[in-house]
C-alpha cells in the first residue's frame, strides 16, 4: 500500500536550525464563502518565512520572507481568490509571528496577467494588543457568498485562552473581539479552559454531519441568530478545550459556536442576534486515560463531511463520532509509549502514523496494521543524482506527516530538511479510472495484521478470575474433551478393532453428543436422531471418527516412504450406517475433513494433499452400487469442484460402457469378418479394458443409478463459478473425455424434451417426476463450460471420440441446430405463457382459496336448503371471460375502532356476500 517516497523539494536550512520549528497547512481556493482544497502546501519555517509548494509539479510556487528574529506560533493560512470579472487573481497568506511582540502578518500577492507570470506582493501587519496568549489557529474567511467582491475577506484569529478576533482583509483594523469561554465559565462547567484545536465549519455542511440527529440544536441556532441554517454569512466555530483544573474529571470539551463575521459588536452588543460569537452546544469528550498527556497537548483532526474527530498522542489514537446526540468514542488504539510521533487521517477508519523508525497505515475499526515501511529501507537505489528518493542519513530524525491529497493518493511529510511524498495505493482506485471510495475497511484485509494491545485484558479487580490459558477452553464442546473423551476414545477403539458395528452404533446411541435421545438397548437404535445443528460439535471429534473410517493402503504407505506420494490409494476400513448418517447430516463427511484427519493421524506427512478423486474413488470402491456416493452428493456437505468433475468423468464412462457383466466372454466373428468355416472363425474373446473402463465399478452400470448420479454432478457443478468449472475441466479431463461429455449433455438435452416440438408424438420426452425446474439452465451452463474447456485448438485438432460418432465438423453443426431448436422452444413457451396468463392467474387464485368446512352431520344442514337446477346453456356461456377473478371469501372478523379485532355479525356477512355476486353467475345467499 505504501510505496517508496520521493522528495518534492528541499527545505531551506536556517542558521538556528536546532531551535526552529516548522508549521504546515493546506492552501484553499476561496469561492464566495466556500473553500476548496488545492494541491498546494504552505510551510512556515522559523527565522525564514512562508513558502508555498505545488505538490503536483514538485516546485516552489511562491515564498514570503520574515525577519531572522521572527518565530511562528501556529500554522499559516493561505487562500487564493479569483473572481468572475476581469480582476486578477489574489492570494492572501496570513501568519502569526512573534518578534518578540505578537502580531498578525498578511502577504497579499496579486497576479497581473492570466498567465501568472508577474505578480505584486504587498505586506501588512497588525500588532495584537491586550493579550499575551499565543495564537493557536488562523483561518482566512469571506463574509458572504459574493464572488465578485475581493474586499469582503478577513482572517479569524483564535488565541489559546479562547479569545477570538475578526480582522479585516489587509489587517487595517480589528472588526470585533469576543471571548468564547465567558459564557461557559459563568455556567460553572469549566472555570479555566485552554484551546487545543479549532476549525471553522460551513453551516450547511454541519447540518448534514454534526447536527444530523440534533434538530433541537438547529432550531435553537436559527432562533438565536435569526438566520436559517445554511444561509450565507452564518458559520460555525468548533473548539476543543481542555480544563486546566487539577481535579477536573472531564478535562476535554467539545464546544460549537455560531459565528457571524459581519456583526458590529464594538458598537451594538445588546441584542443576542447581533453577537458575533454565541455558544450553541458543549459536550465533554470521553477521552481515554492514555490520551491525556501530562505535559504536552494532543493533536486533533476533524472531518466536516463525516463528522469524525481524530485525536492522537504519543502511543495512542482515538476516533470520536460527533454525529449522534452526544460524542461517542467509536475506535481506540494504544500501541505503546513513543510509538506514534505524528498522525494523518486517510479515511474515516484508516490513519497514517509515523514513529522514529517506520511509517504505517492503521485500520482503526479492526485494530490492524495494513502496511508499514521502515525508514532505513528507503535507500536510493538509482544512480541518477537528479532522481529525488530519500537517503539513509535522513532516517534517524523520523518523519512528520503534514497533509494527505486524496485525488493524487499522496501523503506529504517532512523528513529531515526535505519535503517528501508517500504514494499510498488505494484499493478503491480501479483499473477503469473511476474512484469508488470504501466507507470502511474490510475484515479480510486485517486478518493476521492485528496490533497487540499494551493494556491488560482484565482489570485489576478481576485478577482472581479463573481465566483459561488455552483458546480451546472457550469452545462450546470443550467440556467433553477431558477425561470423559479419553474414556470414549478407548471404548470406540475397542469396537473398531473388533469390527463390532453393532456395538459401536449402540455406544453412539448412548452418548449425548451423537444422539438427541440417549438409548440403552439395541432395539431402540432407531431412535438415534441426527442433530440438526453441528456448530457446537468439536472439530476434533469429527477428525477422530474420519481417521478411523478412512485409511491408506499399505502399498500407499510404502510409496510414501519411497517418495511416490502421487499414487495414494484411499479406502474405507470401518463403516457404520448410523455414523455415516451422522457425519453426512452435519456436513463433516467431506474430502477436506478426511485429508485433515489423515494429517492429524500422521499418515500424510510427506505429501501436501490427497490426489484429486481419491475421496470419490474410495466411496465408489466401497459401495460399487454408488449409493453411498449419491448420498454424499445429494447432501449439504461441501464437495470440491475437482471431486465433482472426477465423479462426473466416472459416471460418463459408466453411461458409455456396454451393460455386460464383468468378465463375460463375447462371441465375435473376428476382425476381418467370416472367412472359411464359420464355426472356426467364431471365437470367444474377453472384452478389452482400457484404464478408464477399469476405474468403473463393475456393479455400478445400472442405468437409473448412473443417470441419477449424472444429474447430481451437474447440479453440483451449477453451484460453482463458470471460470472455476472450466479451469477444473481443462486440468483434470482429457480431450476425448470432454468430447464424450459433450455428446452426453446433448443426449440429456434431447432426452429432457427441450429439442422436440410440443406437437410431436413420435419423440415423446422422458420426464421424471423429480426433474429440476432449472435443468435447462444447468445443462446450458455445464455445456458452455465443457466447450470452453475444449478450446478452439481442441475442436480443430480433435477427432471423434469413438469410431461410430460423427466428426468434429458435424458435431458443431448439429450443436448449433440443437441450440436453435432449444431457443425456439423457449420462445414458444414464452408466447404460450403470455396467451394463457389470465387463465393461469385465475387458476392460481382459485387453488389458493380456502375450502368450505365439511359438514359431517346431515342434521346440521338447514332443512330449507334445496338444490336448484339450472339449465345448461350454450357452449359460449361456459367460456372463461378474461380478467375474471376468483371469488374472495368474507372474513369472520373485522378491525374496529382503535384497532380492536371484532367478530362480524351474520347480517354483516350477508350484506358483504350480497355485494360479491359475480357478473356472470347466479348465486343464492345462505347464511
Amino acid at each position: 500500500m505504501i510505496q517508496t517516497p520521493h522528495t518534492l523539494v528541499n527545505l531551506p536550512v536556517s542558521l538556528h536550525a536546532s531551535q526552529s520549528k516548522t508549521f504546515a497547512a493546506d492552501v484553499h481556493t476561496l469561492v464566495g464563502s466556500r473553500k476548496r482544497k488545492r494541491p498546494e502546501l504552505a510551510v512556515a519555517l522559523d527565522h525564514e518565512g512562508v513558502n508555498i509548494y505545488d505538490i503536483r509539479s514538485s516546485r516552489l510556487s511562491t515564498s514570503y520572507s520574515v525577519s531572522p528574529q521572527c518565530s511562528f506560533t501556529c500554522p499559516p493560512s493561505s487562500v487564493r481568490r479569483r473572481p468572475n470579472g476581469p480582476e486578477p487573481a489574489l492570494r492572501l497568506t496570513y501568519c502569526s509571528v512573534k518578534d518578540p511582540k505578537p502580531r498578525i502578518q498578511c502577504f497579499a500577492e496579486k497576479y497581473e496577467t492570466a498567465s501568472q507570470q508577474g505578480s505584486q506582493i504587498s505586506s501588512s501587519a497588525l500588532n495584537i494588543k491586550g493579550s499575551s496568549s499565543p495564537v493557536v489557529h488562523l483561518e482566512a474567511l469571506s463574509e458572504n457568498d459574493d464572488e465578485k467582491e475581493l474586499g469582503n475577506a478577513g482572517v479569524l484569529v483564535v488565541h489559546e485562552n479562547s479569545e477570538v478576533r475578526w480582522l479585516s482583509q489587509n489587517l487595517e483594523r480589528e472588526k470585533w473581539k469576543a471571548v468564547a469561554v465567558q459564557g461557559v465559565a459563568e455556567s460553572g462547567i469549566a472555570p479555566k479552559a485552554q484551546v487545543e484545536y479549532g476549525v471553522v465549519l460551513e453551516s450547511r455542511q454541519a447540518q448534514k454531519s454534526l447536527f444530523r440527529s440534533r434538530e433541537d440544536v438547529v432550531a435553537m441556532l436559527e432562533a438565536n441568530t435569526g438566520m436559517a441554517l445554511g444561509k450565507e454569512g452564518l458559520k460555525l466555530l468548533l473548539l476543543i478545550t481542555r480544563n486546566q483544573a487539577p481535579s477536573a474529571d472531564e478535562a476535554l470539551h467539545l464546544r460549537v459556536f455560531s459565528l457571524k463575521l459581519g456583526a458590529p459588536t464594538k458598537d451594538v452588543i445588546s441584542s443576542t442576534s447581533t453577537k458575533p460569537l454565541q455558544e450553541i452546544i458543549s459536550f465533554p469528550l470521553p477521552e481515554p486515560d492514555n490520551l491525556r498527556p501530562p505535559g504536552g497537548n494532543s493533536m486533533f483532526a476533524f472531518q466536516s463531511a463525516s463528522g469524525v474527530l481524530h485525536q492522537y498522542s504519543e502511543g495512542a489514537i482515538a476516533q470520536y463520532d460527533l454525529t449522534g446526540s452526544s460524542p461517542r468514542l467509536s475506535h481506540y488504539m494504544h500501541t505503546g509509549p513513543n510509538s506514534i510521533t505524528s498522525c494523518l487521517r486517510l479515511s474515516n477508519s484508516t490513519v497514517m502514523t509515523t514513529s522514529s523508525t517506520s511509517i504505517s497505515v492503521l485500520d482503526m475499526q479492526y485494530r490492524s496494521v495494513q502496511d508499514s515501511l521502515l525508514f532505513h529501507a528507503q535507500n536510493d537505489t538509482s544512480s541518477n543524482p537528479s532522481q529525488s528518493t530519500l537517503l539513509g542519513q535522513h532516517a534517524t530524525a523520523g518523519a512528520h506527516l503534514l497533509s494527505y491529497y486524496a485525488p493524487l493518493n499522496l501523503a506529504v511529510a517532512i523528513l529531515g530538511r526535505k519535503l517528501v511524498a508517500y504514494h499510498v495505493e488505494s484499493p478503491e482506485l480501479h483499473s477503469s479510472g473511476i474512484r469508488k471510495r470504501k466507507r470502511r475497511g474490510l475484515l479480510a484485509d486485517s486478518i493476521g495484521r492485528g496490533i497487540k494491545s499494551t493494556q491488560p485484558l482484565h482489570s485489576q479487580n478481576s485478577a482472581t478470575r479463573n481465566v483459561p490459558n488455552a483458546l480451546g477452553s472457550y469452545l462450546p464442546s470443550s467440556r467433553i474433551l477431558g477425561d470423559q473423551w479419553e474414556s470414549m476414545i478407548a471404548t470406540m477403539d475397542r469396537y473398531i478393532m473388533q469390527k463390532d458395528v453393532e456395538g459401536f452404533e449402540k455406544f453412539m446411541a448412548s452418548q449425548p453428543i451423537f444422539s438427541k435421545t440417549v438409548v440403552e438397548v439395541r432395539d431402540d437404535l432407531d431412535q438415534f436422531a441426527v442433530p440438526m445443528k453441528f456448530n457446537t460439535i468439536d472439530r476434533r471429534i469429527i477428525l477422530y471418527l474420519l481417521s478411523k473410517i478412512f485409511t491408506l493402503d499399505p502399498d500407499t504407505l510404502a510409496g510414501l516412504n519411497g517418495g511416490h506420494g502421487a499414487h495414494v490409494n484411499l479406502r474405507i476400513s470401518f463403516f457404520t450406517p448410523k455414523l455415516f448418517q451422522w457425519l453426512v447430516g452435519g456436513g463433516g463427511f467431506t474430502g477436506q475433513m478426511v485429508e485433515a484427519s489423515l494429517r492429524d493421524r500422521g499418515s500424510l506427512l510427506q505429501i501436501d494433499r490427497l490426489p484429486v478423486g481419491a475421496f470419490v474413488r474410495a466411496l465408489a470402491d466401497f459401495d460399487t452400487s454408488l449409493e453411498t456416493l449419491s448420498l454424499v452428493l445429494e447432501s449439504s456437505s461441501h464437495v470440491d469442484v475437482e471431486e465433482v468433475i472426477y465423479a462426473l468423468g466416472m459416471v460418463t464412462r459408466i453411461l458409455q460402457t456396454p451393460s455386460s457383466p464383468d468378465g463375460t466372454e463375447l462371441i465375435t466373428n473376428g476382425e476381418n469378418g467370416v472367412q472359411g468355416d464359420p464355426d472356426e472363425a467364431m471365437q470367444l474373446t474377453t472384452p478389452t479394458t482400457t484404464p478408464d473402463v477399469e476405474e468403473v465399478p463393475s456393479t455400478a452400470r445400472d442405468g437409473s443409478t448412473a443417470q441419477a448420479l449424472f444429474g447430481m454432478c451437474l447440479t453440483r457443478l451449477n453451484a460453482f463459478h463458470d471460470a472455476q468449472v472450466t479451469k477444473a475441466l481443462r486440468r483434470h479431463s482429457s480431450k476425448d473425455g470432454l468430447i464424450s461429455l459433450v455428446h452426453l449433455l446433448r443426449m440429456e438435452l434431447a432426452r429432457s424434451g427441450w429439442l422436440s416440438h410440443y406437437m410431436d408424438d413420435e419423440y415423446a420426452p422422458i420426464v421424471s417426476e423429480d426433474q429440476a425446474e432449472d435443468k435447462l439452465s444447468i445443462l446450458a451452463k455445464v455445456l458452455n463450460c465443457v466447450v470452453d474447456a475444449i478450446g478452439t485448438g481442441g475442436w480443430i485438432a480433435g477427432n471423434a471420440s469413438a469410431g461410430d460418432l460423427m466428426e468434429t465438423e458435424d458435431t458443431i453443426i448439429y450443436m448449433k441446430a440443437e441450440v436453435s431448436a432449444a431457443l425456439e422452444g423457449i420462445e414458444e413457451a414464452t408466447y404460450m405463457k403470455g396467451l394463457l396468463g389470465e387463465i393461469l392467474l385465475f387458476g392460481k387464485s382459485v387453488s389458493t382459496q380456502p375450502k368450505p368446512p365439511k359438514v359431517s352431520d346431515a342434521s346440521q344442514i338447514p332443512h330449507k336448503v334445496k338444490p336448484i337446477t339450472i339449465p345448461l346453456g350454450s357452449i359460449q356461456e361456459n367460456i372463461l371471460p378474461l380478467g375474471l377473478k376468483a371469488p374472495q371469501g368474507v372474513s369472520q372478523t373485522k378491525v374496529g375502532a382503535g384497532g380492536e379485532i371484532q367478530e362480524r355479525s351474520k347480517r354483516d356477512i350477508g350484506r358483504l356476500k350480497s355485494k360479491m355476486v359475480g357478473k356472470y353467475s347466479f348465486e343464492r345467499i345462505i347464511i
